[in-house]
């Protein structure tokens, strides 16, 4: 027998401290007294298995009465926070539009940028690939032919290079805009997903244990017991 049996045993329901309830209304104070004495004291045995059952199902009850009250109450502040709270979330919510405006615009920027400065590099690889295609023809013209070899083979090596503008970075005195790229993805055929890149489903591994299955590679499958009261 533990302290508090001890202490509740016999004991009278109204002197019974029950600090956790405080600032409840009466009633729910009364019922949870009445509740927890009956709980503490009773010694399960084949003569009261019957009223522990039927005390469960009391505890259930009680809860959902609790959680009924607790929202009952909260409901006028949970309006008024609400009612506060509105105000500063609309203008979070025109705030975040305007920021992403601004995004958009310095997007539209940096790539404007950088498809300028592509185009200037493009521009200058292709005049550098004529003016060596022009030596090479005036070489050949020349008689000069392991000289035009040379120029020839340097004007395939720049014609084979890709130029790539480097992105485009503005950097203000307390801010900085830099374009970055993230890549995405969508799964448009799950079939054809490689295997390495699937991983464990809690759902399936659930549904396998629960219709029988006892041994899954990697798992650890236990029984817990609990009681059910309905």
């Amino acid at each position: 027998m533990d302290a508090m049996t001890m202490i509740l045993r016999g004991a009278d329901p109204d002197a019974i401290p029950i600090p956790e309830a405080a600032g409840l209304p009466e009633t729910i104070i009364t019922d949870y007294r009445q509740l927890k004495l009956a709980v503490v004291d009773i010694e399960v045995t084949d003569a009261t298995v019957f009223e522990a059952t039927e005390y469960t199902k009391r505890l259930n009850v009680f809860r959902k009465a609790l959680d009924t009250e607790k929202k009952r109450v909260l409901e006028p502040l949970k309006a008024a926070v609400f009612a506060a709270e509105s105000p500063f979330k609309r203008l979070a919510g025109e705030l975040e539009k305007l920021d992403n405006m601004l995004r958009g615009k310095l997007l539209a920027y940096n790539q404007a940028k950088r498809a300028a400065e592509q185009a200037r590099l493009e521009a200058e690889q292709e005049a550098q690939r004529k003016a060596l295609a022009e030596a090479t023809n005036q070489a050949i013209l020349d008689g000069n032919l392991e000289e035009a070899r040379k120029i020839a083979e340097a004007e395939k090596y720049t014609s084979e290079q890709v130029v790539i503008a480097p992105r485009v970075s503005v950097h203000a005195p307390q801010a900085t805009a830099s374009t970055v790229t993230r890549w995405k993805y969508e799964i448009t055929n799950p079939a054809a997903v490689p295997r390495e890149f699937c991983e464990p489903s809690a759902f399936l591994i659930n549904k396998a244990v629960q219709n029988g299955v006892r041994m899954i590679p990697g798992v650890r499958i236990w029984p817990e017991e609990s009681i059910s009261i309905r």
